[in-house]
């Protein structure tokens, strides 16, 4: 039987389900098939005639659900672009905006790259995503502080950068993720999980990237969820570093320096 150091770091590096031919030693042809299968790697040499296989040490990773309510939700049709021709729409109740966003440590320059638009039917500020719309509702008392409209997965992406050969700065909700947009290099693509758990499709997103800096809330959700979204990440190879704001605080509390020295080195 080959020894896991012989071949298992190959094996790692594909995504569930698939199978790649590599080179086993000093050999001149990829002889040596490993496979990711969902509860083991195997691998096995054709010049050799020997293979192995490691089982895996399981992660429980809960697939994307979306709540019975929301299954249906459509982008209100009332809703209203912040800005005509740059000016701002005078159909906007800018001042509850505005206040909002100051309580969320925001500003409307931030969104202004994601085509902002409100809704006074549903009192949302809506965003279009690279991969959704996502509404934030203003009223305080909402059950639903994030709705996402027409959309295929789970994360919020902030950037519209390909992810490969970039990493992906990892926070729970939107608003966190485009001040870091606003803040990062361009080897970096912002991602919200719109939460504390990492979906499978999240993790084939990490998959294909170089890395994961990850930075949920300072709050007891928060602190709770970065471990196990670490172990997630280990098992499939994928680099994590991990970064915190200010004790109770979210990212987008912090400053636009703050974003930058966390990364700085990386």
């Amino acid at each position: 039987m080959l020894h896991p150091d012989e071949w298992l770091r190959d094996a790692k590096r594909l995504p569930v389900g698939r199978t790649a031919r590599v080179y086993h030693g000093s050999e001149h042809r990829p002889n040596l098939v490993v496979k990711n299968l969902p509860d083991r790697y195997t691998c096995y040499c054709h010049r050799c005639h020997e293979g192995g296989v490691v089982m895996k040490e399981f992660v429980k990773v809960e697939q994307p659900t979306v709540k019975a309510s929301e299954s249906t939700v459509t982008v209100p049709t009332d809703a209203v672009p912040l800005f005509l021709n740059g000016v701002p729409n005078s159909a906007v109740p800018w001042a509850r905006l505005v206040a909002f966003l100051h309580s969320k440590s925001m500003s409307v320059d931030y969104l202004k790259g994601y085509n902002p638009k409100y809704s006074a039917s549903a009192e949302r500020l809506l965003l279009d995503m690279p991969d959704q719309t996502v509404g934030r509702s203003l009223r305080s008392a909402s059950t639903a502080k994030w709705l996402t409209y027409r959309s295929a997965v789970s994360y919020v992406r902030a950037s519209a950068l390909a992810v490969e050969g970039r990493r992906l700065f990892v926070t729970e909700d939107c608003f966190s993720a485009i001040k870091a947009a606003h803040s990062l290099p361009q080897t970096f693509v912002p991602t919200a999980l719109m939460g504390t758990v990492a979906y499978n499709d999240f993790l084939r997103l990490a998959l294909s990237s170089a890395g994961v800096v990850l930075c949920l809330d300072n709050d007891n959700a928060g602190l709770s969820a970065a471990p196990k979204i670490q172990r997630a990440l280990r098992l499939l190879d994928v680099p994590c570093k991990t970064v915190y704001p200010s004790a109770g605080c979210d990212p987008k509390d912090m400053g636009l320096d703050w974003f930058r020295n966390v990364v700085e080195g990386d």
